[in-house]
């Protein structure tokens, strides 16, 4: 497996050039793992607020990169469960997130093939209250936004 990390404002590449890291870094990664027959994964992408006037900018232009190479996997560096928006940490509902939730639902029909199999019943309609199970503290809310439910 060939795996790289890609936090361009931590790699001095300037703000107004981050979409020099798609065809000079995401693509030449993806060939030199394509050469070697090995799956490519983007792991602990992220970029600290500032860099650019938004995260979702920055990772869908990544993602887009990523997923037109056929990326294996792709990990986000460093996504927290509850809301947080300080150095390269970054909640569901701040800036980053929409792009990692559609993200996650991307692999997820992509590894899943986004069909049912033959003969497999629809699944239930989820159902939530906001008396959490034990060991969650995620509301109805939250679960809703990540589109849990």
């Amino acid at each position: 497996m060939h795996h790289m990390s890609l936090q361009p404002d931590n790699f001095g590449i300037s703000a107004n050039e981050y979409q020099w890291i798609g065809p000079n870094f995401i693509k030449d990664r993806a060939a030199v793992a394509r050469k070697a027959n090995k799956p490519v994964v983007l792991e602990e992408y992220g970029m600290q607020p500032g860099y650019l006037p938004s995260r979702d900018i920055l990772f869908d232009y990544m993602l887009s990169q990523a997923n037109a190479e056929d990326y294996a996997c792709t990990l986000v560096w460093a996504l927290d469960h509850y809301s947080v928006d300080a150095g390269y940490n970054f909640g569901y509902d701040n800036d980053g997130g929409k792009s990692t939730i559609a993200q996650y639902k991307y692999m997820n029909d992509k590894t899943s093939g986004g069909a049912k199999l033959p003969n497999e019943p629809a699944p239930a309609s989820p159902t939530c209250t906001d008396v959490p199970p034990p060991g969650n503290s995620y509301t109805c809310q939250q679960q809703k936004a990540w589109g849990k439910w």
